[in-house]
């Protein structure tokens, strides 16, 4: 179980799908590669917070109550906001551990050095999987 909102769900409780968003705000899908390059930084839940606080800035120039242009009756909304930044906040989190007991186990493997390669090969195998969701 994941410890933040599926997107998904928000998706479907405000009847407004991610898709929807990047059609009325391209920069959202720059926004959402950024994240999920960032989320190669992040090797630690206690990383999240840090690493995902430039793209929620981001975020919000271009979603919610904060964005530039308030006069938009979807953008300018909550709900938009909540979809994209547990949308964003999803992709920055994809490499890291969904369960308590993993999160231990992980912490410790990841105390050993990885080889840039395998990290790389880790790292491409969960983005394809990220894009195709």
């Amino acid at each position: 179980m994941r410890p933040y909102p599926n997107f998904r769900d928000l998706e479907r409780i405000y009847g407004i799908t991610w898709h929807d968003l990047v059609d009325l705000e391209p920069k959202l899908a720059q926004l959402l590669w950024e994240s999920r390059q960032a989320s190669v930084i992040c090797r630690r839940w206690s990383d999240l917070e840090r690493v995902f606080a430039p793209i929620r800035n981001s975020l919000a120039d271009l979603v919610g109550s904060g964005r530039r242009h308030r006069w938009h009756p979807v953008l300018a909304g909550r709900e938009a906001y909540e979809v994209a930044y547990w949308k964003l906040h999803g992709a920055v989190a994809a490499l890291l551990p969904h369960s308590a007991g993993m999160a231990d186990a992980t912490e410790e493997s990841r105390a050993r050095p990885v080889s840039p390669s395998r990290r790389a090969a880790s790292v491409a195998l969960t983005i394809a999987a990220v894009c195709r969701s």
